[in-house]
């Protein structure tokens, strides 16, 4: 597995996933009568097992379960949604996948093109613009 380094300490991918979930049942069982906090905190580990395959180096099949396990949860708002889906997409292109990376991307522009929301939300607008760029990027490749 690829290696972490933080620091002088190095921690492999098993490592983060393990005190990832350790730190979410902690924190869920100080939890269990506030299901919306509870449900934040899932969130947030669904990001940060996300993010940690990107950076371990991980299969892309293995970030698109991350992914997809973190969709299933929701997200808090669709600006959350088009952060990370862009993120696996920057991943994945950084992989060579291209066709998942445009996927991912033109699914975010997609939405975020036709969501009223995003003409009144300059967050909205700007991941609608790194969409764009990044579909851009991608189609010069080849």
């Amino acid at each position: 597995t690829t290696l972490f380094r933080s620091g002088a300490r190095t921690t492999s991918y098993v490592g983060v996933i393990r005190n990832l979930r350790n730190l979410q049942r902690r924190y869920l069982a100080q939890l269990e009568h506030d299901p919306d906090l509870a449900l934040e905190i899932r969130r947030r580990i669904a990001e940060n097992e996300l993010i940690y395959a990107l950076l371990h180096g991980c299969a892309i099949r293995t970030c698109r379960v991350k992914l997809k396990a973190l969709s299933k949860l929701t997200f808090a708002d669709m600006n959350r949604k088009a952060q990370f889906s862009l993120i696996y997409a920057r991943g994945a292109l950084a992989r060579g996948h291209r066709r998942a990376a445009r996927q991912s991307a033109l699914t975010v522009e997609t939405e975020l093109g036709r969501s009223p929301k995003t003409r009144k939300s300059p967050e909205a607008q700007q991941w609608l613009a790194v969409a764009r760029a990044l579909l851009d990027s991608i189609d010069k490749i080849g």
